[in-house]
């Protein structure tokens, strides 16, 4: 029978609370299991030995587990299966460099390989945990998150086919670690059926990648353990924060006079618009309001411009014929551009149609004819 310290050993290094490792084992000596998952890297502790452990053995029930092992040439010994009762499952005696293999027809639970000295048990010479699952992880949790912040873990069980467990499990256990620093451990909480969350502050920790480990227990303790009945190891990603820059004055975005969206450089942001002014004439005809005189002042401006600003003036002026009679008020419209600007000019031009000297002379033909008449 294997010793006790081994038992407790096994069931303490996947714990997932197991400090990082502190030495290595004396004796060259090493076990490999063809189905493993990496878990926190931890140091053994048996009789005056210390073993490194970072990977354990995850089988379904009635499954087959294949058993390398590596040992000096001349050493004889045990390859044993023991369970966390301490009881011999299966056996198998091997020297130097070996196989065997073990039919796992146990109930879901946590298990080791030992190599042991072939005559006496006690003498332990590696160890490699080894679990029959009766839950399997489903991971929802994203494979990066920032540094400074909280890692949201989410994930979903499934109970395996003819598993002797319980449903819901006692206890579902996560941590987050890599080979250089302890396991942030806690304990998920279940949200509904067997979905379950749970949050790892990272705030001390560097950006790199790191090891979630999550751990399925039953109510069944050993060694003060709660036995492991499901385990999982998924990588995420601690990576830099990323800011988003604050555009400066100059990439700021303006909007122009004419609505036209522009960067700070002073181009349209997209396409090109090209605004051209074209020169507007208009014409005014002003009558008198007297039947004694006609007078047709014509008022001609010519504005062109190149800029946005335009001023509007409106000249009004007010005439008396040579009896007093007031005309119309004649309104002049002149459209110009502003002062000290090249693109244009406004002339207004003012032209009667018949002068004066000619309204004199038409008066004295009426005059005449009048006098012939009579």
């Amino acid at each position: 029978m294997s010793s006790p310290r081994v038992l407790l050993a096994v069931a303490l290094v996947i714990s997932l609370s197991i400090a990082p490792v502190a030495g290595q084992s004396s004796q060259d000596y090493e076990i490999t299991l063809d189905q493993e998952i990496d878990i926190p890297e931890r140091t053994v502790e048996v009789e005056s030995d210390e073993f490194t452990v970072s990977t354990t053995g995850r089988y379904a029930k009635g499954g087959t587990v294949e058993v390398t092992t590596s040992a000096p040439d001349s050493s004889e010994y045990a390859i044993r299966l023991v369970d966390s009762q301490e009881r011999l499952r299966a056996s198998a005696f091997a020297a130097g460099d070996n196989s065997t293999s073990f039919t796992l027809d146990y109930d879901a639970g946590t298990y080791a390989v030992v190599l042991a000295n072939a005559s006496d048990s006690s003498d332990i010479y590696a160890v490699k945990p080894l679990v029959i699952y009766g839950y399997t992880v489903t991971q929802e949790t994203p494979d990066e998150t920032e540094e400074d912040s909280t890692l949201t873990v989410e994930f979903s069980l499934t109970k395996a086919d003819d598993a002797n467990v319980d449903e819901p499990p006692a206890n579902v256990r996560v941590a987050l670690s890599n080979d250089s620093m302890s396991p942030l451990t806690t304990d998920a909480t279940r949200t509904e059926d067997l979905h379950y969350t749970a949050e790892i502050d990272t705030n001390t920790l560097s950006p790199g990648d790191y090891r979630l480990s999550t751990g399925v227990q039953r109510d069944n303790t050993v060694y003060g353990e709660q036995e492991l009945i499901g385990i999982d190891s998924y990588q995420v990603s601690i990576v830099e924060q990323t800011t988003t820059p604050t555009p400066t004055d100059d990439e700021a975005t303006t909007t122009d006079s004419s609505g036209t969206s522009q960067s700070g450089s002073g181009a349209p942001s997209q396409g090109t618009q090209t605004t051209t002014a074209t020169s507007t004439t208009r014409t005014v005809t002003t009558t008198p309001a007297t039947s004694d005189s006609t007078q047709t002042p014509t008022s001609v401006a010519t504005s062109s411009t190149d800029t946005s600003e335009v001023a509007s003036t409106t000249t009004s002026e007010s005439r008396e014929d040579d009896d007093g009679t007031s005309p119309q008020s004649q309104s002049t419209n002149t459209t110009s551009s502003p002062a000290g600007e090249d693109g244009g000019s406004s002339t207004p031009v003012s032209t009667p149609v018949l002068p004066d000297s000619g309204v004199l002379a038409l008066g004295l033909v009426i005059v005449t004819l009048l006098s012939r008449l009579r």
